[in-house]
């Protein structure tokens, strides 16, 4: 044990002193400000701690008596900002966007339907809520079709995007890949590279890790998947290999972060939700073993989803009997064991089109999503603690949108952007700023980490009535 004063030791115990007896100080000198390596005031307690808990975070227990860093409920919502991003009329079936983290930008990909059905990308910039675009910028001349057949994804470690699509040159359809980069609020890409010339569809691309993407698409009903190694603005691909003989649609790729590696959740040919894990070795490609996100006798439509950091989960979603559910997919160490969370009905009314987003700062999951019943885009947000995930009270509503989107989230701005186009102005491109924000459950707040901590470490929390150490004021 020592004492410190502006970073040096006063007082310490080297000596192992015993019996001193009384010891009392004639003179003070300072006022004690620079006093460091003394234990909290207050009480302290210990838990075992649910997610990620940052230094000096507020924290709540929860019902099984772990300690949770307050994420709060989204009770403010509500959009600040619509803008056009395209003035022409926009093909009202294909939307992707990606966030560029390191331009702090975010990246729309559309079908332009006045310019002879031109895939193209425009950059936007979030500020206090508002969004602008620079001008947009062609991907491919030759076209292509919905959103079925085309996405894209961001790779931090090379600060690149890649776009996966279908083109058609010269009538003949082959499934390509773009590396683009970001400069300031231009974007410019790289050569095609083809992956595939035999009518591909249901086309995804995510991120593989370490300068790497994952492709994965339809031939002939087959699913296939190949891994991309980013170079400059260049992009070269390992063997294809085929991971489901018989039918894969409607496939969302989803990097676990914990394990780092990805997911590939599809529609098989019997209409059922499934899952494999993706093993990725160098440019060499392989699957785990299948799994069923709803069971193998439950049809599901529409899969999609997203990667829940604090809880190291995947929340999937998928329509089944018109209704948007989803369930909290947990897959452990070994990498082919998967824990089933229960499935939650967001909404009864029909959808279409669901592109739900991670918001770090409430750590709940945004949940757009297109509702054929009332003709409009509602974004829901959902809360997930282990594998249960709970639909948060309360609702926002674009009221204009055709039934495709894209959605992401700014981190830099907070804000979750939606693509759409406004069938009520000409099927013009437009994008929804959306925000929300958190208040504590106050009722099962208990005071404040005295560190930082991952899920499953024991936390030491400084209790209501104590001085946290990591306050500033």
């Amino acid at each position: 044990m020592a004492i410190k004063i502006s970073g040096t030791t006063v007082i310490d115990n080297s000596r192992n002193g015993t019996n001193l007896g009384i010891v009392t100080a004639t003179s003070f000198v300072g006022d004690g400000s620079g006093l460091t390596n003394l234990p909290p005031s207050g009480g302290t307690m210990t838990a075992t701690a649910s997610g990620s808990i940052s230094n000096g975070a507020p924290v709540i227990i929860q019902n099984d008596g772990k300690v949770k860093s307050v994420a709060g409920c989204a009770l403010t919502t509500g959009q600040s900002d619509i803008e056009t991003f395209e003035s022409g009329a926009v093909a009202n079936n294909g939307f992707a966007s990606v966030y560029d983290s390191g331009n702090k930008k975010v990246v729309i990909f559309y079908i332009d339907d006045d310019d002879s059905d031109k895939l193209k990308a425009v950059v936007g910039t979030v500020s206090g809520g508002s969004i602008s675009f620079g001008t947009p910028a062609e991907v491919s001349s030759s076209g292509t079709l919905n959103d079925e057949f085309y996405q894209a994804a961001y790779d931090a470690a090379s600060g690149k995007i890649v776009i996966a699509y279908r083109d058609r040159p010269s009538d003949q359809n082959r499934c390509v890949a773009k590396v683009g980069t970001v400069s300031g609020t231009s974007i410019s890409f790289g050569s095609a590279t083809v992956i595939e010339s035999q009518d591909p569809e249901f086309i995804n691309v995510g991120n593989a890790g370490d300068n790497k993407v994952v492709v994965c698409w339809s031939r002939g009903g087959d699913g296939r998947g190949i891994i991309g190694t980013i170079s400059g603005t260049s992009i070269s691909f390992g063997s294809q290999v085929t991971f489901e003989s018989g039918t894969a649609r409607e496939k969302w790729i989803i990097y676990d972060e914990d394990l780092g590696m990805p997911v590939v959740y599809y529609r098989d040919g019997d209409n059922y939700g499934v899952g494999k894990v993706i093993f990725v070795d160098g440019t060499t490609i392989s699957f785990g073993d299948l799994f069923y996100i709803n069971g193998n006798s439950v049809q599901s439509y529409n899969v999609s989803g997203v990667y829940h950091p604090p809880s190291k989960k995947h929340v999937v979603f998928i329509r089944h009997s018109s209704r948007l559910q989803c369930k909290a997919i947990h897959i452990t160490g070994n990498q082919n064991h998967v824990a089933l969370g229960d499935l939650v009905e967001i909404s009864s009314n029909n959808m279409n089109k669901v592109r739900p987003v991670y918001n770090p700062d409430t750590e709940n999951i945004v949940v757009p999503y297109f509702d054929s019943t009332d003709n409009m885009i509602t974004i829901k947000e959902v809360s997930v603690d282990g594998t249960t995930v709970t639909a948060l009270s309360g609702e926002t509503d674009i009221l204009r949108p055709q039934d495709h989107m894209a959605a992401v989230f700014d981190t830099s701005d907070s804000r979750t952007v939606i693509s759409f186009a406004d069938y009520n102005d000409s099927d013009k491109g437009k994008a929804s700023v959306y925000s929300s924000e958190s208040t504590p459950n106050l009722a099962n707040f208990i005071g404040f980490s005295d560190a930082a901590y991952t899920d499953g470490n024991t936390a030491t929390i400084q209790i209501v009535s104590s001085t946290d150490d990591a306050q500033s004021s």
